[in-house]
């Protein structure tokens, strides 16, 4: 993609498109055109223009009215409440049953309207029908309709041709909708992570993450560091899951197309359905620990290669519960227990462990392997907010593993983050 300031602006996303914007998208995509061998071109033409024609008055009837700002605030502010309530169901204007199935209000554009429409409502959108034409379930309002049935209101054509339209349009919508999710993540990223950074900042951020570990420039390169041992993760063999694999019945090698059975250990193709890899070993932990709860486990987690190996064989003190309690020790308290006291030395010895006998002024790597996982919490809530692939955050995770463990301060911590997802997304 062009990044030069003459570069042309990205087109609108399919959500904010207008009603004459959908209109000429729609148009451009000649999904509403019926086949050649269907009619002659006139009447292709009409049937066309009527389907559109159709479709846009429906998602136009649709558009909840603008609020009257001189409305009184006692009155706007009891109107709110009572739209707020689970009990009362919002107030919906749809007279051709085209938001049929969907029980929140309708966006206030037409574009966003359209790709929220079910099957369902896309035929009563086309057929523009007062009180629709189906249901909810697919089912003609009128027990009369049939397959081969004439509707008029879309152009004398039948049901069953109808239906075809409505899918058609429908698969086109959802292609288009996919595609504008992929082309804004790297905007939408950028605002949940650092909406009020500069563009000019956040380029200068991306840049520096770029050149310390996409092109391996980093400030500590080339530097040999005799103190510094291989982290026991890169010492270990590597994992079945983490290994390329390969389907024998199909040939399949995309592995966004392999998922993994936990419960029972297998690794399956997801386009034959094949078991490419069975009865894998679980290294992680036996039980799960909820806060306030006793840790069962009698191992910590595996090691990972993204920490030190200060963090990776670090101790745990387990027994005494970190939470405080009414006339009991504890964080914040001023009696302070034997247990909150042997606490709080193991985490700052585990913290400095790396600078105990040294003279140098170096950042801690307990510090750096703190803020890794900062980040990496806030990494995985990203791609559960916006559905990013595993491999993709896994490899935001790496990216700035490696500029944390390269830099001795990381400024814009956020703007960091933001910058190695975006670099692993592309």
């Amino acid at each position: 993609m062009s990044t030069s300031p003459t570069a042309a602006a990205p087109s609108q996303s399919i959500w904010e498109l207008d009603g004459t914007q959908l209109e000429s998208w729609v148009v451009s995509t000649q999904t509403l055109l019926p086949k050649a061998d269907d009619c002659d071109q006139v009447q292709k033409m009409g049937i066309g223009e009527k389907l559109l024609q159709n479709l846009t008055a429906s998602l136009k009837s649709l558009i909840p009215p603008k609020k009257d700002a001189e409305e009184p605030p006692t009155k706007r502010a009891k109107k709110e409440s009572d739209n707020n309530r689970d009990d009362i169901p919002p107030e919906i204007n749809d007279p051709f049953g085209a938001w049929v199935g969907q029980t929140d209000e309708p966006p206030p554009v037409e574009g966003a309207i359209l790709v929220q429409l079910t099957t369902a409502g896309m035929i009563n959108a086309l057929t523009n029908i007062p009180d629709g034409f189906v249901t909810a379930k697919l089912l003609p309002t009128s027990p009369e309709t049939k397959k081969d049935s004439i509707i008029p209101s879309a152009h004398n054509i039948t049901y069953q041709q109808l239906r075809h339209y409505a899918l058609a349009l429908q698969r086109v919508v959802q292609t288009r909708l996919e595609a504008d999710f992929l082309a804004t993540t790297p905007v939408r990223i950028q605002d949940m992570l650092c909406p009020d950074l500069a563009a000019h900042e956040f380029k200068a951020v991306r840049k520096r993450v770029y050149e310390t570990v996409m092109e391996g420039r980093g400030r500590h390169v080339g530097e040999a560091d005799l103190d510094e041992e291989v982290p026991v993760a890169s010492r270990t063999a590597e994992h079945d899951i983490e290994r390329d694999k390969k389907c024998h019945v199909c040939n399949n090698q995309n592995q966004a197309e392999f998922t993994l059975d936990r419960k029972n250990g297998d690794i399956i193709c997801t386009q034959c359905g094949t078991v490419a890899m069975e009865s894998l070993m679980h290294e992680g932990s036996q039980f799960r620990k909820f806060e306030g709860e006793l840790d069962r486990n009698h191992h910590g987690d595996a090691p990972n290669k993204l920490f030190s190996n200060a963090h990776n064989m670090a101790t745990t003190l387990s027994g005494a519960q970190a939470t405080s309690y009414a006339g009991g020790p504890g964080f914040g308290s001023q009696k302070k227990g034997i247990e909150t006291v042997l606490r709080n030395a193991h985490a700052y010895t585990e913290l400095n462990i790396s600078q105990f006998g040294k003279g140098e002024r170096k950042t801690r790597i307990g510090y750096k392997d703190r803020q890794k996982k900062d980040a990496f919490v806030q990494m995985t809530h990203i791609g559960d907010a916006l559905h990013l692939h595993e491999a993709v955050v896994q490899r935001a995770k790496e990216i700035f593993a490696g500029f944390r463990d390269d830099r001795e301060l990381v400024q814009s911590f956020k703007a960091v983050v933001c910058a190695c997802l975006i670099l692993s997304f592309e």
